[in-house]
């Protein structure tokens, strides 16, 4: 139409692949936390109380309870497979970020580093677990983020119980005791 100009940004080709690098970055954050929000991480989840370590105080309207409707069997080995499969995800994404050629190395330092941390988190995540099964724990899963561990366990727990799995997890995380959400359903009396 005469007289109408239209703005139009060209972004180079050096530019385009920088804004798909930290698109890239961005949705495999929001994967992350979606994939944590799914699985109870987050402020409302409940914890069973070790012995002898004060839990911080909850804000207002936070739930202290521990998750009273958990689904066990069926739900933790659910919760596996999601956690497998979200964390293969992440890992593709950032495969692909460090491969790709033209990605600035800012961001490859940090995709790299990311990566490792995700395979940190494996290797604890499958050690807290393998050490709770010896101690006959049969179904646990644990899943290690930063400066925090959560397990959940598919049974009620007693206090000795609690301190046993919490004492496992912070040696293999090096965390301290107040660092470990354990999350197991309500005992019925």
């Amino acid at each position: 139409m005469p007289g109408r100009t239209a703005a139009i940004t060209v972004l180079g080709r050096r530019e385009l692949k920088r804004f798909l690098a930290l698109l890239l970055v961005l949705a495999l954050l929001a994967l992350a936390a979606v994939y944590l929000r799914s699985q109870g991480h987050g402020p409302r989840l409940g914890a069973t109380r070790v012995p002898g370590v004060e839990p911080p105080a909850p804000e207002e309207g936070e739930s202290t309870e521990v998750m009273a409707s958990f689904q066990p069997g069926a739900s933790l080995a659910e919760a596996r497979m999601n956690r497998e499969r979200v964390r293969s995800q992440q890992i593709e994404l950032l495969e692909r970020l460090i491969s790709f050629p033209d990605t600035a190395p800012e961001i490859r330092a940090k995709a790299q580093e990311q990566m490792l941390g995700i395979i940190s988190a494996m290797g604890k995540e499958a050690e807290i677990e393998g050490i709770l099964r010896s101690k006959g724990y049969q179904d646990v899963l644990a899943f290690v983020g930063d400066g925090s561990v959560t397990v959940v366990v598919p049974d009620p727990l007693q206090a000795p119980d609690a301190t046993r799995i919490a004492d496992a997890a912070c040696r293999v995380t090096g965390c301290r005791p107040e660092q470990v959400t354990i999350v197991a359903p309500v005992a019925t009396r």
